[in-house]
């Protein structure tokens, strides 16, 4: 009974990623997709509820600090309807994959649940390169988007789809090193053809990661930093210019770090309601320059500052800045033993997201493909240590019984 229930769940949860993933596509993007990202995470908990007896984990402490960060802001939103929406989804989505995971419980299950999300991960970024070698993965400006709705959502996706071709990579033999070592390659490609800034310094940051990690000797470790850095230097100084790579001769022009005047407009914007902010998930309201009306301020965290205030920023960094330095602890002990390729996998991928944040609006808005990848993975994650946890506490409890009986 328990296994039908867990194959039953692992299916729910691959449709619901996969839902979540399709969100940016431009075909096969269904209207009742819409209803099912809702539904999906609160069946997942429901049946984690029923799989537990009726035992629900209270919600942690993320969660309550969140709420109280953006009470304040729905006292000033023009919109207080769609402010208070967009929080519920926030807590639906997170708390929801919290109870999930939370009552998966097992290691093994979990990584079960991980190689679900980087199998769809790979699945989605072969259309991509499908629809970029057909002609229908270009978009009108020239950038390619693959199958998705916009070059820089290329982009994120060719990073996410980087680490699960890595994950696959490590654990493969001969055929599949060689299949995931060119959906490795590709992604590499994929995100520098989407000319998107923010793809092409993730893209870099990601490769010279993947070889640190893959190196097994200092020696090793010193000659890549030392290729790595020459290359850099020539990257930035424009010698390699000859490369012709779109996004670093962005990067190279003036102003090419940031969003220039759309920013500056954003911080004027915040100087008006600088403690409680405008509202939440409502700042676009706010965008009236000239040629950007109505749109999101390309920046999470500017965003975030804008929408809930300097009241509301303190008390979500208070929040996130613990679980992280956890999470980093944890994966620097993981690339220390080298046996968790899971861990450290999961973990890059959320760096990923957490520097792209700067260059998109995504990252507290879970109706989005990206925050949901962020926020998944970061319960997920959560859920993993305590596991990681219990496990270890076993093994001492049976090492201690040993001894006592000796």
């Amino acid at each position: 009974m328990q296994k039908g229930l867990a194959k039953i769940e692992n299916i729910l949860f691959g449709i619901t990623v996969w839902i979540f993933l399709s969100l940016n596509a431009k075909d096969f993007n269904f209207e009742f997709y819409t209803v099912l990202r809702w539904v999906l995470p609160l069946v997942l908990a429901f049946l984690t509820c029923y799989k537990r007896n009726g035992d629900l984990p209270y919600p942690p402490l993320l969660i309550t600090l969140f709420i109280v960060a953006i009470v304040p802001s729905f006292f000033y939103s023009p919109d207080i309807i769609e402010s208070v929406a967009k929080a519920i989804s926030f807590v639906w989505i997170v708390y929801g994959f919290y109870i999930y995971f939370w009552g998966v419980k097992d290691v093994k299950e979990l990584d079960k649940l991980f190689n679900i999300v980087c199998i769809l991960l790979i699945i989605f970024q072969i259309i991509n390169i499908i629809y970029c070698l057909i002609g229908r993965g270009v978009a009108s400006s020239g950038r390619y988007d693959g199958f998705t709705t916009n070059p820089n959502t290329l982009g994120v996706y060719s990073n996410l789809a980087l680490w699960a071709s890595y994950y696959f990579f490590s654990k493969s033999k001969v055929a599949g090193k060689v299949f995931f070592g060119i959906m490795f390659v590709a992604s590499i490609i994929l995100a520098l053809l989407s000319s998107s800034r923010m793809a092409f310094i993730i893209i870099l940051i990601n490769v010279i990661i993947v070889s640190l990690i893959s190196s097994k000797t200092n020696v090793g470790r010193f000659i890549t930093v030392f290729f790595v850095g020459l290359f850099i230097l020539l990257l930035f100084t424009g010698v390699l210019k000859v490369l012709n790579i779109s996004a670093l001769n962005k990067l190279l022009e003036s102003g090419g770090t940031s969003r220039g005047e759309l920013w500056e407009y954003a911080i004027t914007v915040w100087k008006e309601r600088p403690w409680f902010g405008c509202g939440y998930r409502v700042s676009r309201l706010y965008n009236l320059s000239i040629g950007n009306e109505g749109m999101d301020f390309h920046n999470s965290y500017l965003s975030l500052l804008l929408e809930v205030g300097v009241w509301g920023v303190a008390i979500v960094l208070l929040a996130l800045l613990n679980i992280l330095i956890n999470l980093w602890k944890q994966t620097q002990k993981q690339l220390i033993k080298k046996e968790n390729k899971l861990y450290i996998v999961a973990s890059f991928m959320i760096l990923c997201l957490i520097i792209n944040a700067w260059s998109e609006s995504f990252l507290f808005s879970l109706g989005s493909t990206e925050a949901f990848i962020f926020w998944m993975l970061l319960v997920f994650l959560m859920a993993y240590n305590n596991s990681l946890d219990d496990k270890a506490n076993k093994v001492t409890l049976i090492s201690n019984h040993k001894k006592t009986i000796r």
